[in-house]
């Protein structure tokens, strides 16, 4: 759900699995397209009805946050999962990292680990894992985002610095970045828990 432009969903069917992408925005559904995906929803999931305990395993990922009533929302997908159904969900971390961008993105929160295994238990599902991740991506956002906005530098400016953020670092700090990310795979892929990081990773079962 929240699909964006497939790219998330695209990696799941590589790696063997059946996927049905939900996305609000049209562009998105366009351009997954593109990138050969079949299964295609152009809604909202608070617009569609699902059939009670029919799907086996639901990702929203970075959506969460764009929802008001996140808990409700939440209601949902736990009655939508089948009995051992399994919910993935990564959504960006600490409101003490607040900025523009938040603002600009229609955010209505950040979230610790504990507040968010909080909203599941709420609902009624078994967490089986949890993990902050991006272990040094605090350390930007706060430099380049939270700090800008909290000193109200001219929005231009700040633009810029997001724009430098997700630009594909190459030499000696895209190396260095990339074994991080690649220790933090081998973290989670032993399912232990990375203590700090900009956005949290649960997953749950029905």
């Amino acid at each position: 759900m929240g699909g964006g432009n497939g790219f998330v969903s695209l990696e799941i069917k590589k790696n063997g699995y059946e996927v049905a992408m939900l996305e609000p925005g049209i562009n998105g559904i366009l351009n997954a397209k593109k990138r050969g995906l079949k299964k295609l929803i152009c809604t909202n999931f608070s617009e569609i009805d699902l059939y009670p305990n029919s799907i086996p395993a639901i990702g929203i990922f970075d959506v969460l946050e764009h929802t008001e009533e996140d808990v409700e929302f939440l209601k949902k997908i736990q009655k939508s999962l089948i009995t051992g159904g399994k919910l993935y969900l990564t959504v960006p971390a600490y409101n003490w990292l607040w900025s523009d961008e938040d603002n600009k993105a229609g955010h209505f929160r950040r979230y610790t680990i504990n507040l968010l295994k909080s909203k599941i238990k709420r609902i009624r599902l078994e967490i089986e894992y949890f993990t902050y991740i991006f272990s040094i991506a605090p350390i930007p956002i706060f430099l380049f985002r939270t700090l800008p906005t909290k000193l109200n530098l001219q929005k231009k400016e700040i633009q810029k610095r997001t724009k430098n953020e997700h630009k594909i670092r190459k030499g000696l700090a895209g190396n260095i970045l990339q074994k991080i990310w690649n220790s933090e795979l081998k973290t989670i892929f032993k399912q232990k828990s990375i203590p700090f990081g900009g956005s949290c990773l649960l997953v749950a079962k029905k």
